[in-house]
């Protein structure tokens, strides 16, 4: 790796987890609070990489779609509903990933219908 590079934060969290294993199995000398300070820090990163992936939105249906309860896949939170402008959840922060409902992007057109659209 070079200067610049970096890595998902997926492999983040997993070398992290060997550092400790290696940290362990060589009985490095570190500070009292280094174990804290380290499951803290890994509780944080691990916290920012499930952020990152999008949550689905939970969708109780109504009798009618104005009576459809929307919440977050991730806390519950119930205040969704009408608000598909929201690209976090409000209450615990996660990505929501919002159901194509069939009109996507570009209004129910395929991508690649719509891409040569926009050529034409």
């Amino acid at each position: 790796m070079g200067i610049g590079k970096m890595m998902s934060s997926d492999d983040m969290v997993d070398f992290f987890g060997e550092v400790s294993m290696i940290l362990d199995d060589n009985d490095v000398e570190t500070d009292r609070d280094f174990q804290e300070k380290y499951t803290c820090a890994m509780n944080r990163m691990r916290y920012l990489r499930n952020k990152e992936h999008p949550v689905p939105v939970k969708i109780i249906k109504g009798r009618r779609p104005s009576m459809d309860v929307i919440s977050c896949g991730n806390c519950g939170f119930g205040g969704l509903a009408g608000k598909r402008h929201y690209k976090f959840c409000p209450h615990c922060g996660y990505t929501i990933k919002w159901p194509d409902w069939g009109m996507g992007k570009e209004g129910g057109k395929d991508s690649e219908q719509a891409a040569e659209e926009k050529e034409e």
